[in-house]
């Protein structure tokens, strides 16, 4: 078990990605309470989580959504799924997403995960993501793909 963890580890690595963030946590994720274990493998990969702790998610849309075409996913450092942005956000951030899906890349940011411990047993998630329009315009600056 421990040998395959640790050859799924920080698998966005692999990845051709680009980073996004603001520093300010402010994109919320839904859908945690369905991935608790996803979480709980995310949260035990952080050293002296004490309630709260920070990963690395990379953020895909997700045509193939069996209920919504316009599905974003959010991802572990395994690829596990640990939520989903909410419909209306995912609806904002898709077309700058696909952009960069497009040329072969995958949105990468910090994701802040909070709980797990004590009575709140659910972990949370947060995400540190800058916004679709700043997203776009990276991917419009041509020196931004080199």
């Amino acid at each position: 078990y421990e040998a395959d963890k640790a050859a799924k580890s920080e698998a966005w690595r692999d990845l051709k990605t680009r980073v996004f963030s603001t520093r300010d946590f402010s994109v919320d994720i839904v859908g945690e309470s369905n991935y608790q274990d996803a979480l709980r493998n995310s949260r035990d990969g952080v050293k002296d989580y004490s309630g709260t702790g920070y990963i690395t998610a990379v953020i895909a849309r997700e045509p193939d959504n069996p209920y919504d075409s316009g599905a974003v996913k959010v991802m572990n450092g395994e690829m596990e799924t640990i939520g989903y942005l909410a419909r209306k956000l995912a609806a904002k951030y898709g077309p700058a997403i696909g952009l960069w899906e497009a040329e072969g890349y995958h949105i990468r940011c910090q994701a802040k995960l909070s709980g797990g411990e004590g009575r709140r047993r659910n972990i949370g998630a947060w995400l540190d993501l800058d916004t679709p329009e700043a997203i776009e315009a990276k991917f419009r600056d041509p020196s931004s793909r080199k």
